[in-house]
């Protein structure tokens, strides 16, 4: 896995997709937080961050993710953790109030 984060937005049907690769942390946590807010505006109901191919989530991550759970209206947010990601998820608790999914396709594909 690559460290410079890369993101990037397509839209899956009527849900919107945040593909996030490499690694986030308080350097590269403001583009995250910049994709994220973007695609909450795009009124799609549903909004799917992939952090599958994330090797490193530190704490300014939580904080983005906390940030996107706040600003949610009405809206779904899923998201998609590798081992490194959901680990920091885990531990602060954040798993009770995410939808944290291992694969792409099963947060795709979730009804509720």
């Amino acid at each position: 896995m690559t460290r410079e984060l890369i993101v990037s937005t397509r839209p899956a049907g009527a849900a919107v997709v945040v593909s996030v690769s490499g690694e986030v942390d308080i350097l590269s946590a403001p583009a995250l937080s910049t994709a994220l807010s973007e695609a909450l505006t795009t009124g799609s109901e549903v909004v799917v961050v992939d952090l599958s191919e994330v090797g490193f989530f530190g704490s300014a991550g939580l904080s983005v993710l906390v940030e996107a759970l706040a600003a949610i209206s009405g809206q779904q947010l899923r998201i998609v953790a590798s081992t490194q990601v959901r680990r920091p998820i885990e531990l602060t608790g954040l798993d009770a109030m995410l939808s944290v999914y291992g694969t792409l396709p099963e947060a795709l594909t979730d009804g509720g």
